[in-house]
């Protein structure tokens, strides 16, 4: 039988989310043991940064995710999150894990996952990996100017056989390291919701790809047990901001759509809550969306449930 290295493998085919799923199941991919701490985490005026992990000695790594090709605005967007965490205290650090990484406790997380204490002193070294399907010439030579301010600064570039899925160097002119293989994840009862057709009709609403993509995203990222369809709004419309897409302004062909993939997504059910239990939990996104408020008068509304969420 023919060995994996003796094929050529192709960049990961997948979405984004699903890229940042594989990373967040195998950050050992990175070449040692990651504790990842935030997905998805809001550094304000930096942008929105992929995944925030730890390692055991309290280094923090900043991880940018692309699935297709990295050029300047990737390397661009790896110096603005490093000089983000560069400034973050211990205490910040533990928030940003229990808003981002549903990590109530930090201690008790590190702990459980090095066998030790989270060090008093957290976050004196930060690096930086971008990870992409290839590396534009000038973003390589970006990322080694960068190795002057911030030691441990890199580039992988991600890789797919069949079902199996790797790390590779940025460069083909580099030598190692490759990462070792892991099966790419497989299930038939969540690929159902990604799989629905595009630009068909669900009742007299078609499924939008962009809206879609957003869910792929929001149901692995979201930190809370309750998402209100009115925080499912304002985070679609970040999301299209970001992409750089329109966004549907109709807010119950949202609605729809959006209740059409929560359906036929494992864990996830919507339904009417009332929100008083999660109002505290709701605050910091009240401050991250200007116009986004939860009045007490409005108790019970209607939004997205998650089973098992931290």
């Amino acid at each position: 039988m023919t060995a994996l290295e003796d094929l050529t493998p192709e960049p990961f085919r997948g979405l984004e989310s699903e890229l940042e799923t594989i990373i967040v199941d195998n950050p050992s991919l990175l070449g040692k043991p990651l504790l990842i701490i935030g997905r998805q985490v809001n550094t304000s005026t930096n942008g929105r940064l992929d995944l925030l992990a730890m390692d055991a000695l309290g280094t923090v790594y900043v991880i940018e995710l692309k699935t297709g090709p990295a050029g300047d605005t990737a390397v661009a967007q790896v110096y603005d999150y490093l000089n983000w965490a560069k400034v973050q205290t211990r205490e910040e650090l533990i928030n940003t894990a229990r808003l981002y990484g549903g990590l109530k406790d930090l201690d008790a997380a590190f702990r459980a996952f090095f066998g030790k204490a989270l060090p008093d002193k957290v976050n004196a070294s930060q690096v930086g990996v971008v990870i992409a399907a290839s590396f534009e010439p000038r973003a390589l030579r970006n990322l080694a100017a960068m190795r002057k301010a911030f030691g441990d600064v890199g580039g992988r570039r991600h890789e797919q056989l069949n079902t199996q899925f790797r790390l590779a160097p940025a460069s083909e002119n580099e030598d190692g390291p490759f990462s070792h293989w892991v099966p790419l994840p497989h299930s038939d009862e969540q690929r159902q919701a990604w799989t629905a057709p595009v630009g068909r009709p669900f009742g007299r609403t078609p499924i939008y790809e962009t809206v879609r993509r957003y869910w792929m995203q929001e149901s692995g990222a979201f930190p809370g047990p309750f998402l209100p369809f009115r925080l499912a709004e304002f985070r679609y419309a970040a999301f299209c901001q970001r992409e750089g897409i329109e966004p549907i302004s109709n807010s119950g062909q949202l609605g729809r759509q959006l209740a059409f993939l929560v359906a036929r997504t494992p864990g996830w059910t919507a339904e009417s809550l009332d929100l008083t239990p999660f109002r505290p939990g709701l605050a910091p996104f009240e401050a991250e969306h200007p116009g986004l408020h939860f009045h007490d008068d409005h108790r019970k509304v209607r939004g997205y449930t998650r089973s098992g969420s931290q």
